[in-house]
């Protein structure tokens, strides 16, 4: 399993620029490893505490090594598998909010 070089042209047209593309991976291996960690803690939780815990020598053999999330992030990201969408900035203190360019009126108020 080795590491394989990607070409910066594989990222163009997928976002505006490579900073933005590296974000957006990082914020989606983020997210998978958060989802693992969540779904090891529920596998520990799910001792019965009325039990008392012995702890066991583990030994590992043969041990499946998981996919890196950062591997993961990248392949989805290349196949377009992510979505994102750019949001507005919020106003800083003292500016004022940009007008909505969406139709504030509905067809009910039209005769």
């Amino acid at each position: 399993m080795g590491i394989e070089t990607i070409k910066l042209k594989d990222l163009e047209g997928k976002a505006k620029n490579i900073y933005e593309a590296i974000e957006v991976m990082a914020k989606r291996a983020r997210h998978l490893n958060n989802k693992r960690l969540a779904d090891k803690e529920e596998i520990m939780d799910g001792t019965d505490e009325s039990e008392e815990f012995t702890p066991e020598i583990i030994v590992p053999t043969n041990r499946k090594r998981e996919t890196k999330v950062a591997t993961i992030a990248l392949d989805e990201f290349l196949a377009g598998e992510i979505e994102f969408k750019y949001v507005e900035p919020m106003p800083m203190e003292g500016e004022e909010l940009p007008e909505s360019t969406d139709e504030e009126t509905s067809d009910d108020t039209k005769e």
